[in-house]
């Protein structure tokens, strides 16, 4: 294999990857829900038929379609510091290697992102822990 069958595949590589680890991680979380929530649902029924108090379902279950948890002023920092680095690791090394401050600017939306969720993270630590909301889940 020479250097430019090499050269084509790095990139061919890295984006099938890229999307690929994603779409399988999803994949694998759906079937794993899907054979809980059956077993839980086969479960209610034995209970149903058995005439038995039906346990409530699991948080756990319905925690990424459902139920929607706080994010606390750290999540927020957290956030924050995850897009700046991301906007810095665009913007700086950008401009050096391919040495045009048009294509380093794409590294700015990211670093704005993460300044706003700082800017959230100090508004959401000053004015302090939150009440829960009515109307919410049981």
């Amino acid at each position: 294999m020479g250097e430019d069958e090499l050269a084509i595949m790095i990139p061919i590589i890295a984006v099938t990857l890229s999307l690929g680890i994603p779409i399988i991680a999803i994949i694998t979380d759906y079937k794993r829900r899907r054979v809980m929530l059956e077993g839980m649902h086969k479960e209610r029924l034995a209970a149903i038929e058995r005439g038995v108090d039906v346990p409530p379902m699991p948080p756990e279950l319905l925690s990424s379609v459902m139920v929607r948890r706080e994010v606390t002023p750290v999540g927020y920092l957290f956030r924050a510091m995850v897009w700046a680095a991301i906007g810095l690791t665009l913007l700086l090394p950008l401009a050096d290697l391919i040495g045009g401050q048009r294509v380093a600017a794409v590294g700015w939306m990211p670093l704005g992102i993460g300044f706003a969720y700082l800017v959230r993270a100090i508004i959401e630590h000053r004015s302090g822990p939150r009440r829960p909301r009515d109307g919410g889940s049981t």
